[in-house]
């Protein structure tokens, strides 16, 4: 978990020296095969689950689980979180020869059998109860919506990821701990 939040604070650093429009596919592909290029995709694949959302010949959500080769599962994440002209100078990302986008954009979270739904945003103001881990679960969290939308587009200073990283863990902690008095109380 270091390891992912030391390499978000070096692309927010990126960010703020070379700016972020067009060019985060780059290094997070670079990222991608510096840390993973060399591991089997199946170790890779556990219990993964991408969401991608398919531009052509008609919208539709694509769950996929089953990669064939570290490429395809590299290629799979940034499809995942691909906002159109944001993160290189086209509109789509191609995932196994066909036009993919970031699977938010049609559904925020969405819905996959066995898997937590964690959303960065406030389930409460977004209206969605399902969602289980989200700022929402900490009456302490102390930024808005807004703010937490802005930071997604423009990283925030260091000092602000690091905060966000504890409040995630936070997040977590809550959610664990309402689990185990849910299970006290079915035992």
């Amino acid at each position: 978990m270091s390891d992912i939040h030391e390499e978000t604070k070096a692309m927010a650093r990126l960010c703020h020296s070379h700016g972020t429009i067009w060019k985060l596919e780059e290094r997070l592909r670079a990222i991608f095969h510096t840390k993973f290029g060399d591991l089997p995709v199946e170790t890779l694949a556990q219990r993964l689950t991408i969401a991608t959302e398919k531009m052509w010949p008609a919208r539709v959500m694509v769950l996929t689980d089953d990669f064939h080769s570290t490429d395809d599962l590299c290629d799979a994440l940034i499809a995942s979180c691909y906002i159109p002209w944001y993160l290189a100078r086209r509109g789509t990302s191609v995932f196994r020869g066909e036009y993919h986008v970031d699977g938010g954009l049609l559904t925020l979270v969405p819905d996959v059998p066995g898997y937590v739904k964690v959303c960065a945003f406030h389930a409460r103001l977004l209206r969605r109860s399902d969602y289980e881990i989200s700022p929402s679960i900490d009456p302490d969290f102390p930024f808005a919506i807004m703010q937490l939308a802005r930071f997604a587009m423009i990283p925030p200073q260091i000092e602000v990821l690091d905060q966000l990283f504890e409040l995630g863990q936070k997040s977590a902690n809550i959610w664990v701990e309402k689990q185990l008095k849910l299970s006290d109380k079915i035992i």
